[in-house]
């Protein structure tokens, strides 16, 4: 499968600080075919001179899994702060999303792309941290993962 963020997807969500070179883009979100409660999805990480991509990476809300909208959604609600580090994995762990709360009322988020971890020949990674407010900002973060990881269903 080949796909690449562009502006002809309305469907694309960028995390990126201003004035910073750090940038997380998920896009082509799109129910799977076989399974209603799976949405898969794009993702790239990128920083000064590097990048990494996943794709067919599955969000999933079956099976007592919960949906990475749903993960942000908590941590929204928390946003007063937490002890320790919360985290979400995509259903096939290409994707991991590792939140901390810091000092000054703002949310450190660690993505991380990695192929199957279960490749043993093969394995990599790659992460961002992205700082974002936790009122406002991952707020309106959470917003739009619930839009974007809720394709139209037909």
């Amino acid at each position: 499968m080949t796909c690449a963020p562009a502006p002809e997807f309305d469907d694309c969500v960028v995390i990126s600080p201003v004035g910073s070179s750090l940038a997380v883009s998920l896009w082509n979100s799109r129910e799977s075919p076989a399974h209603e409660t799976i949405t898969a999805f794009c993702a790239q990480l990128t920083g000064p001179g590097s990048r990494a991509e996943a794709h067919e990476i599955w969000d999933m809300n079956a099976h007592g899994g919960e949906g990475f909208a749903t993960f942000v959604a908590g941590l929204v609600k928390d946003f007063r702060g937490w002890q320790g580090v919360r985290t979400w994995r995509s259903f096939t762990e290409d994707l991991t999303v590792d939140a901390v709360h810091t000092t000054g009322g703002h949310v450190d988020l660690t993505w991380t792309l990695s192929n199957n971890v279960h490749v043993l020949d093969t394995r990599w990674s790659a992460s961002v941290v992205i700082t974002v407010d936790a009122g406002e900002e991952l707020g309106r973060l959470a917003a739009d993962l619930d839009e974007f990881l809720t394709p139209e269903r037909t």
